[in-house]
């Protein structure tokens, strides 16, 4: 089989960054790169 004629289908599960701005990075990678945002995890500071 061919493979270079097969579409392949790729997704990313999970990634965690550690940004300086937040809301800089957050339309960058959804502006830019076509990221999905589905949620945010805030940690708890101590």
């Amino acid at each position: 089989m061919d493979h270079r004629m097969s579409p392949t289908r790729q997704s990313l599960g999970r990634v965690s960054l550690v940004v300086r701005d937040y809301d800089e990075a957050l339309d960058f990678c959804i502006g830019k790169l076509g990221f999905v945002h589905l949620w945010d995890l805030l940690e708890p500071t101590n």
